[in-house]
């Protein structure tokens, strides 16, 4: 009698979880692709028994033995979060916990729309309900799995795995356009499968390793699949042999007709290289514009001869980018020719990081000194520039030069490599410069009379908008040089540091340079002593490349509490007076982020731009000072608004008397918080 009740009640759960909702799908946001695949950089070492939360998730576990539907008002109070962008779920193996899921999510989910769901050590049985709801109700964008907690059998194939569920239920679905596996999937990977996944971007991340047999299942679903704009492999084989390595998507995805975007990791591949590697950047006959290739820090010849100087004689691919690379003297060589010839590249970077072999990328600099297309370059890594400094001079100098974006961190690092005076070549060709926006020179052993040689060229540099010096071997001498400079510039980012100085040697005479400094120059809203590493954020969107400058720790998931440097910084060695100098430091960053340089010259402020400034005082920004999270309001935000009203005000009443508005002396704007003050 009690095993027929079990059984009843079994099949009585089966039917809840395998029930369909019936809704409309609600309105969403376009899906910040490269915004989903930056979490995961995240969390990639924290996998395992510990569980991160990061800010945007609502995390539902059954791992709390007292109270597990706890995570299921959890849930409930999160839905109309707007902050909440994902919903993980984590180790969900009760049945009755997994049903209350469902039916909430069926009542109360119709208006909103899950950036990411991720499954992290779930039950099968579970992540199929869960995904046949959330599919068919239309109110994901992306799915991704981590820790699959099945044992995996290579000969375990079915007609009814996860990735069938995900093609099955999203037959009328608008939004579903991304997957993501972190780790491998629990079923044999078959191509029939793959054919029927109509998904926009699918990535397998560093952790996925698949079966030998699985490589040409995976590359026939791919060159099958018509839907696909953007495709990552970076995890690798498990036993590489001929006919079953990286090749075989290499010649799969080559004239693909959707594919835009392609990540490929070439540490699975044959002996002499990934074959068809010089037909996929060649590009003919497929939309690909972005090509990221990736050596997984191995020290293997993965280029063919031919790869670069065949390739990209007539290739259409906008985007190259090499990491993780090592480039020997053959393969920069070919490289460099593929460079010389080739006309459709805007940006190229690379970052050779598998050895600690400094390779010499002077052929390269040069092939690219005629270059009048290139808009982002970057030389970074264990390389040696060298004589190449020459060639990097001739492309700033150039006035047909697109060149917006220039990075060489490490590139002078090499001392020993250096040409006599080659910074005075590199200045000579940065002097007036017209296009530049960014420049970085970080990791490069460069001293404070080296940083003040490049920072006294920038006032000639009228787009020059982010330096990055930081990693070099400088003092709070080169901070003290730069406020003593004349010019202002256009800088609203700066960087600098080295093991000797950095934030926790801020003190009191550092408080009244940096005062100095942020009074000088109206723009700079953002000077950061980190030490931590930087990277650039790539976003492709519309057929077109962005790319964000950011540090990882403080302005992607904030994992440090809000005040924390600055009360460490009340706490340290500041007397009162440098109490108050670090909160004008904090007011001045704020103002010069806001728009002061708008009303330092005392123009008329366009009545159209104010909506513009208050939403920008409103949203804030991530600041080196506070640790603030993304989107955070200003830490001076009535006074600033305040500053800005006031000085907009004075230039308006007096420019009915252009003497006057012309004798008028400028106003210092570090002025006193916490005074009264003065009705207008």
């Amino acid at each position: 009698h009690y095993h027929d009740q079990d059984q009843e009640a079994e099949q009585q759960q089966q039917r809840e979880l395998s029930s369909t909702p019936t809704s409309s799908p609600p309105c969403s946001k376009g899906l910040n692709e490269d915004e989903v695949l930056n979490r995961f950089k995240v969390i990639r070492h924290d996998i395992g028994d510990k569980v991160i939360s990061l800010s945007e998730d609502v995390l539902v576990t059954c791992d709390n033995w007292r109270d597990p539907k706890s995570n299921v008002l959890k849930l409930e109070q999160s839905i109309s979060d707007p902050k909440k962008k994902h919903l993980v779920f984590y180790d969900m193996w009760h049945d009755d916990i997994a049903i209350e899921i469902l039916h909430l999510l069926r009542r109360k989910s119709q208006n909103r729309c899950w950036t990411l769901i991720e499954f992290r050590g779930c039950q099968e049985r579970h992540i199929n309900a869960v995904l046949k709801t959330v599919l068919e109700m239309d109110i994901v964008q992306t799915i991704a799995f981590s820790l699959t907690n099945e044992k995996y059998d290579p000969m375990r194939r079915c007609t009814n795995s996860t990735l069938d569920v995900i093609a099955k239920s999203m037959q009328n679905n608008t939004r579903f356009e991304c997957l993501i596996f972190h780790s491998r999937p629990m079923h044999f990977i078959q191509s029939e499968t793959m054919k029927k996944l109509r998904v926009k971007r699918l990535h397998f991340l560093e952790n996925v390793y698949l079966h030998p047999n699985e490589i040409p299942e995976l590359a026939a679903g791919l060159k099958s699949n018509t839907s696909l704009e953007s495709f990552s492999f970076l995890g690798g084989v498990t036993h590489v042999s001929a006919g079953y390595d990286v090749s075989k998507i290499a010649y799969a995805l080559k004239a693909h007709p959707s594919l835009q975007r392609l990540s490929l990791c070439m540490k699975s591949s044959a002996e002499g290289g990934v074959s068809g590697l010089n037909e996929v950047v060649a590009c003919q006959d497929s939309a690909l514009k972005c090509l990221t290739l990736t050596g997984g820090f191995t020290i293997s010849s993965f280029f063919p001869k031919g790869t670069f100087s065949e390739g990209l004689r007539d290739s259409s691919l906008r985007h190259l980018y090499l990491r993780e690379v090592f480039l020997f003297p053959q393969d920069v060589e070919d490289l460099a020719a593929g460079l010389r010839v080739n006309g459709s590249l805007e940006s190229f970077s690379m970052k050779l990081d598998s050895s600690d072999t400094a390779v010499n990328i002077a052929p390269i600099a040069f092939a690219l000194q005629d270059n009048h297309r290139i808009q982002r370059l970057s030389l970074a890594g264990k390389c040696s520039l060298g004589e190449g400094v020459y060639g990097i001079a001739k492309l700033l100098s150039s006035e047909n030069s697109m060149l917006k974006d220039l990075h060489m961190p490490g590139a002078f690092l090499d001392k020993s490599s250096r040409v006599p005076g080659y910074l005075q070549v590199l200045t000579d060709g940065l002097r007036g410069n017209q296009k530049l926006e960014s420049l970085d020179l970080s990791v490069n052993g460069l001293s404070d009379a080296e940083v003040v040689m490049i920072y006294s060229q920038l006032w000639t540099c009228p787009k020059l908008d982010n330096l990055d010096l930081g990693m070099n071997e400088v003092s709070y001498r080169a901070i003290e040089a730069f406020s003593m400079q004349k010019n202002p510039n256009q800088l609203s980012v700066l960087r600098i540091s080295s093991p000797k100085f950095s934030f926790f040697h801020i003190n009191n005479k550092l408080c009244q340079t940096l005062l100095k400094l942020l009074s000088l120059n109206p723009r700079l809203g953002d000077v950061n002593f980190n030490m931590g590493p930087i990277e650039w954020h790539q976003t492709y969107h519309n057929g077109k490349m962005q790319w964000h400058h950011f540090f990882p720790a403080y302005r992607v998931y904030a994992l440090h509490s809000s005040n924390k440097r600055v009360e460490y910084l009340k706490n340290k060695e500041l007397d009162n007076e440098g109490k108050r100098d670090l909160e004008r430091i904090q007011f001045l960053l704020d103002y010069n982020w806001a728009g002061r340089n708008l009303i330092s010259h005392h123009i008329k402020l366009p009545v159209s731009l104010w909506p513009k400034i208050l939403a920008r005082v409103s949203k804030g920004r991530t600041c080196f000072w506070t640790g603030r999270e993304q989107g955070s309001q200003l830490e001076f935000a009535h006074d600033v608004t305040y500053s800005l009203v006031r000085e907009h005000l004075v230039n308006f009443l007096k420019s009915d008397s252009p003497v006057r508005a012309t004798k008028r002396t400028q106003k210092d704007t570090s002025f006193q918080l916490g005074a009264k003050k003065q009705k207008l």
